[in-house]
């Protein structure tokens, strides 16, 4: 009974321990591409390991635990991008006012994407994430979404052109501003 249920406790933690620096180091990788920001990109990572840690059972019988936790770190970073206003990032003060003005346009660009994508439905905002930031490959980006090839196409072809209409939107609104 319970002498059992230690023994698979401690053989769970031991599989997480020894899978925890890969998850983090490929949790954190996509978190600062999404944010630009490696403190944010740092707590998210462990939001997603702790994350994975709970239901640890069930990740480590994924077909890819990696991409599972990829999933989770998409969405804390575009859950967070919704409820946050992000302010901008601060600017040296020596910075010319051309670096300014690319600073501020990387900025705006990141926000209207990160908005643009939590616009999307589930599955072709995971697909997209997964695929372009995480750079997951098709085969397993499907074995991940629990999907055909096809039907992960689908999501990738019809996530693009909707963020292209979005964002050719919202150039049209800040060209008339």
């Amino acid at each position: 009974g319970r002498v059992g249920a230690f023994a698979r406790s401690v053989t769970t933690d031991q599989e997480f321990a020894d899978a925890y620096h890969l998850l983090f180091q490929a949790s954190m990788r996509l978190a600062h591409r999404m944010t630009r920001d490696p403190a944010l990109a740092e707590d998210i990572a462990a939001e997603a390991l702790a994350r994975a840690y709970a239901r640890w059972g069930q990740v480590r019988e994924a077909s890819s635990p990696t991409a599972w936790v990829q999933r989770v770190t998409a969405n804390l970073v575009i859950d967070g991008a919704r409820r946050r206003k992000v302010a901008t990032e601060a600017v040296p003060l020596l910075a010319s006012e051309d670096d300014v003005l690319r600073i501020e346009d990387q900025v705006t660009l990141r926000l209207v994407l990160v908005a643009a994508l939590a616009t999307l439905p589930r599955r072709q905002r995971e697909a997209l994430v997964l695929r372009y930031l995480a750079g997951v490959e098709e085969p397993e980006l499907s074995r991940t979404l629990g999907t055909s090839p096809s039907s992960v196409r689908t999501h990738v072809q019809r996530g693009l052109a909707a963020l292209r209409n979005r964002l050719e939107e919202h150039q049209e609104v800040v060209g008339r501003g």
